[in-house]
């Protein structure tokens, strides 16, 4: 793929915030997407004069005063039930977890060897829509041209039963988790949605969450 087609940027820079995510890397990001994007004339006029500056000076005079000034408030969040699938975004208050926030990257997709679907194996995905309801507890799932599809939150006895689990093992960027087989009848949907045989959503245990990292 190229990066530029008639001049202008294609693809997209995914930035991932986690536990360990500080202020100050908030701040560095955003201040490059200003540099970068939103204010390159007002950065590049300034570079024939930066030998003279301090790093601090320089950093400061790359960010127009207004932005420099203003406050910064968190508008929306977004988090993803299922990896690589669409988003669910975030209303009011919303539970944390071990993790991070609350049922963020819970459940995946992997293919009949065991390897987790991503957009860049399966575009497609990105057609799933996730949505998380606390209220009933359950996990909604939506495609356009197929009936929704619904499981529990909250997995007791009896619904393993129903679901017909079974421990599934696989990796994710190079870390092997465990999940629970969510069951034929949603393995059935993902396979039909997808135009693929053999896939399977697992829901990952807490116990094989994928360790947080420190950069």
């Amino acid at each position: 793929m190229r990066d530029l087609v008639e001049e202008k940027p294609t693809g997209a820079v995914r930035v991932s915030f986690g536990y360990m995510t500080k202020k100050a890397d908030v701040d560095f990001l955003l201040d490059l997407i200003h540099r970068s994007w939103l204010y390159p004339f007002h950065s590049l006029s300034l570079v024939k004069n930066s030998f003279s500056l301090t790093p601090s000076q320089w950093e400061r005079s790359l960010t127009p005063p207004d932005i420099l000034h203003s406050p910064r408030r968190l508008l929306r969040i977004f988090l993803y039930p299922i990896k690589s699938c669409a988003p669910f975004e975030v209303k009011g208050d919303w539970p944390l977890g071990k993790g991070g926030l609350l049922f963020d990257r819970e459940w995946l997709i992997m293919n009949s060897m065991g390897v987790p679907l991503t957009q860049k194996r399966e575009p497609r995905l990105c057609f799933l829509q996730p949505s998380l309801d606390l209220c009933n507890r359950r996990l909604w799932i939506s495609a356009t041209g197929f009936p929704d599809l619904s499981l529990p939150l909250d997995n007791t006895t009896n619904q393993k039963r129903d679901i017909e689990a079974e421990i599934c093992n696989s990796k994710v960027c190079g870390e092997k988790v465990s999940g629970m087989d969510c069951g034929k009848k949603v393995n059935d949907w993902i396979s039909l949605v997808l135009n693929q045989s053999g896939l399977k959503m697992i829901r990952i245990l807490p116990n094989s969450k994928r360790k947080q990292s420190e950069h």
